[in-house]
């Protein structure tokens, strides 16, 4: 609910009635009246310095492109991140365009934070946007590794309200376990934090599989949904991860995690477990969401409403996939500088960016909805390649630090100014569209 004063946002608050949010709003939320008048919003394009109109900006671009792509499409590369994750028409004109001017150079915010997320549910599921959700209403036992949801409102779970959601979480008879080295605020209302030394979350993960496999896992779902033959060559993976190994590792008593193993096999078919970025920007990132969704698994607590389930959701089933086709084209491969990084999603790794730019074979980059010199690895390395681009063109709403080094600044409306429809309803505690007008 936003209260205006004719053009000037005064006041965000929480709806009461929502049945999502409750009337919980977070900080950027109530920000956004302060960040829409703020001194640093962009109002005019601009050609380097000098403003301009948007045709002449259009016009100067479309002539630096025009050979860049006639010479090499991929040498046009595009970085999309977060901060178009509520600019739904955002996201899809971006994600559209690139492949309209045939280049592949697709990069975003997932390779720096969540890739491992996506490939452990490819290589499980055969589908890297699937994601089990939790629904906090329904008690059961909820172990968290290497998250911090009261200030991250949740890591493939959306949570409005996450002290609010915890607390009655455990007052309808759930638990919940933190794993995490440090003493979080989420461990601070949890019923059970285990400090464990930071990146070895694997080691306990593995343990606990293992000891869920030899007692207590669901039989049926091993049995009926998993090849016998895969089975066994996961309980020999597992056969070297003792609950004393584990401990060692993770450098904490092993009474704690015998008892974890007693709460996971009491709670058969009610586990939630989510990784975040402790864990998944981590070394072993992606075995450690891979242990997650087995641990799902081998407790009957995947696809199951009193553990964690999928939504179908309004938009993806309006996505319709071509069957494959034998004369389909190879998709792209690894960056030319780099081959040893595979893509994920299709995408080029974050971390390949730099290495590309200075091999030549990036000439032209666009940015929207995210700064890379606040989330890659080596920021001076990047400023210094960024200015050996002949285009470098900033989608924003408000001045930074590449707004700065832009040849081109795309003013771009913020969210009180655009009508927009939610896109991230697979990971809302409950599924549903919603439709919003510009304030």
């Amino acid at each position: 609910m936003v209260t205006v004063d004719g053009d000037q946002g005064q006041r965000v608050r929480g709806e009461a009635e929502h049945p999502v949010s409750r009337g919980y709003v977070c900080g950027k939320g109530r920000g956004l009246p302060a960040w829409h008048h703020g001194p640093g919003r962009l109002d005019h394009p601009r050609l380097g310095d000098r403003p301009v109109s948007w045709d002449e900006l259009l016009a100067d671009l479309a002539g630096r492109l025009g050979p860049i792509i006639a010479a090499d499409p991929d040498a046009v590369a595009l970085y999309l991140a977060t901060g178009l994750a509520y600019d739904a028409a955002g996201q899809v004109a971006a994600a559209q365009w690139l492949p309209s001017i045939g280049s592949s150079s697709f990069v975003t915010a997932v390779t720096v934070d969540n890739a491992p997320v996506l490939v452990a549910a490819e290589l499980v599921a055969g589908e890297p946007m699937l994601n089990p959700v939790w629904d906090p209403t329904r008690p059961g036992l909820a172990v968290l590794v290497g998250t911090n949801p009261v200030v991250s409102h949740g890591y493939g779970t959306a949570l409005p309200e996450p002290i609010g959601r915890l607390r009655e979480f455990r007052a309808g008879g759930g638990r919940v376990w933190v794993l995490d080295p440090r003493s979080s605020e989420t461990a601070r209302h949890a019923d059970v934090h285990v400090p464990v030394r930071p990146g070895a979350d694997v080691a306990v993960l593995a343990a606990l599989t293992r000891a869920v496999l030899d007692e207590g896992a669901d039989e049926r779902e091993l049995t009926v949904h998993c090849r016998p033959e895969e089975v066994e060559a996961l309980r020999g993976a597992l056969a070297p991860f003792t609950v004393e190994r584990a401990a060692a590792v993770a450098d904490f008593d092993p009474a704690l995690l015998h008892d974890l193993i007693a709460e996971v096999r009491a709670h058969r078919g009610r586990l939630v477990m989510q990784c975040g970025t402790g864990v998944t920007m981590s070394r072993d990132g992606v075995l450690a969401e891979w242990l997650r969704w087995v641990l799902l698994i081998a407790t009957g607590s995947l696809d199951n409403p009193t553990g964690m389930s999928f939504h179908r959701g309004a938009i993806p089933q309006l996505r319709r996939r071509p069957a494959p086709s034998p004369d389909a084209p190879p998709p792209p491969g690894a960056p030319r500088s780099r081959p040893e990084l595979p893509r994920v999603l299709g995408q080029v790794a974050c971390a390949a960016l730099v290495d590309e730019i200075e091999a030549g074979h990036v000439r032209a980059l666009f940015v929207t909805g995210g700064n890379p010199l606040s989330a890659f690895p080596q920021p001076e390395r990047l400023r210094a390649a960024l200015r050996l681009l002949a285009v470098l063109a900033v989608v924003d709403v408000i001045e930074g630090p590449m707004t700065e080094l832009a040849t081109h600044v795309l003013p771009a409306t913020g969210q009180l100014e655009r009508a927009d429809l939610t896109l991230a309803e697979l990971t809302a505690v409950r599924p549903g569209l919603q439709a919003t007008t510009a304030v």
